[in-house]
């Protein structure tokens, strides 16, 4: 797959960018609609490499998000783009923005792979959630959404506890069979 740096990026070559985006954006509408997912991550991992469409992709991303709407499903907000060649936060914030009008919940994350990698731009984040006015965040724990207030600090988002005091957010994922 295209995710690998910089490997990835040659298999791009001698392909049409927007059969690229059209492809990519039906394999994500397929898995919202598989019903094994509680979040989508990455929503916009096409541009990893700095590829960008021709032709607006508007149609596309709003198909997309209306599916992930109608099947009640949360989008990540991941810091892991700013560790890519393409140094955006995944999803853009064309498509945070169209997923607020569409009142569509996000998760955040840093997509660490290893433990110098957790919280990786969480200051960063934040200010994206402050000039979003993002106020709340999900978590999920056996499939079952649970919403929680999100501050902006200097160091990255607080999320609200059930203590009622706001905890640094990191969210270990342990691939299992539940």
């Amino acid at each position: 797959m295209f995710d690998s740096v910089p490997e990835g990026a040659q298999q791009f070559t001698g392909r049409d960018i927007d059969d690229v985006y059209s492809d990519y954006f039906r394999r994500v509408r397929e898995m919202a609609a598989s019903g094994l997912v509680d979040c989508l991550a990455h929503l916009d991992l096409v541009k990893i490499h700095g590829h960008r469409p021709r032709a607006p992709v508007t149609e596309l991303v709003e198909e997309t998000l209306e599916l992930i709407r109608a099947r009640n499903l949360a989008i990540e907000l991941s810091t892991a783009g700013w560790r890519k060649p393409v140094n955006e936060l995944y999803p853009s914030d064309e498509i945070i923005l169209f997923a607020m009008e569409k009142k569509i919940p996000f998760t955040i994350a840093s997509d660490a792979h290893s433990w110098a990698q957790l919280g990786e731009n969480y200051e960063r984040l934040g200010q994206k959630i402050t000039s979003f006015g993002i106020r709340e965040v999900c978590v999920y724990e056996k499939h079952e959404r649970i919403v929680r207030s999100v501050i902006a600090t200097e160091h990255g988002p607080l999320v609200g506890a059930p203590s009622g005091h706001f905890v640094r957010c990191f969210v270990v994922v342990i691939r299992g069979s539940d």
